[in-house]
């Protein structure tokens, strides 16, 4: 059986970025903004229990690079609800495979650590108060048997895919000095697990990641995805769960 293994690319995007008026304060101390994660396939770990007509659950741990003004090292773990999957998933139906399906995100935490040299960061995130499906919040945890990928000609498996707004609190500690930083950040967790038939016999691929993006700060006001007259909430939602380049494959007899 040959097995590959795929990372789902994370494509910039600005969505559900809640901003509020300034208040007056004291110089902000360092923030998150900017900071991101992409953690390939390897570096993810996830089990599900999957119901679409029901709850599911998704646990999992990730470990890779983070960059911005904190480059190093995240380490981050977590579980997710899903509710019922009533609404179409990341992936529409097509006239060879069939569509996934998607459900409100019920609740999303998170605890991580970045280490950036002599800083060390620790904190949590929590799903958004008031995030919604319309605001690109959507989960799939759902069974399928008609999913090829790549160049399968059938497939069969488990998909599982979450795209979230989440907000977060985190103490950020370094050079003698500690201080604290909240605000919101995107995040997606997803494994695509495809059993199939492919030109050189039966394949098995593998396809997911981990991303988060930190967006805004309650120390500052973010600039929004578009120009308006106050800092009202912008929905912007592209899908960024896709199929990338293969990071590797290797054969087995």
């Amino acid at each position: 059986m040959q097995k590959r293994k795929v990372m789902a690319g994370l494509a910039a995007l600005c969505f559900g970025v809640f901003a509020a008026p300034a208040a007056a304060s004291t110089a902000p101390g360092p923030t998150l903004v900017g900071e991101e994660a992409l953690v390939l396939v390897d570096g993810i770990t996830l089990t599900a229990d999957c119901h679409a007509d029901g709850v599911s659950t998704i646990n999992w741990t990730a470990s890779g690079p983070a960059t911005g003004p904190f480059p190093g090292t995240l380490t981050a773990s977590g579980t997710i609800t899903i509710g019922p999957q009533t609404l179409p998933g990341f992936h529409p139906p097509s006239s060879t495979r069939e569509g996934t399906v998607g459900g409100p995100v019920l609740s999303f935490q998170e605890s991580f650590t970045i280490q950036s040299g002599t800083t060390t960061i620790t904190g949590t995130k929590s799903l958004l108060p008031g995030a919604t499906v319309a605001g690109g919040t959507l989960g799939t945890c759902e069974q399928v048997s008609q999913f090829p990928v790549l160049d399968f000609l059938d497939g069969q498996g488990r998909v599982v895919e979450v795209n979230a707004q989440t907000s977060y609190q985190a103490t950020i500690a370094g050079s003698g000095a500690s201080s604290s930083d909240s605000g919101s950040a995107l995040a997606s967790v997803s494994q695509i697990d495809i059993t199939g038939t492919c030109p050189t016999g039966t394949c098995q691929a593998r396809i997911g990641g981990f991303g988060e993006t930190f967006t805004a700060s309650d120390q500052v006001v973010p600039p929004s995805c578009e120009q308006g007259d106050d800092h009202s909430q912008h929905h912007h939602y592209h899908d960024y769960h896709h199929y990338g380049d293969r990071e590797g494959e290797d054969c087995e007899d």
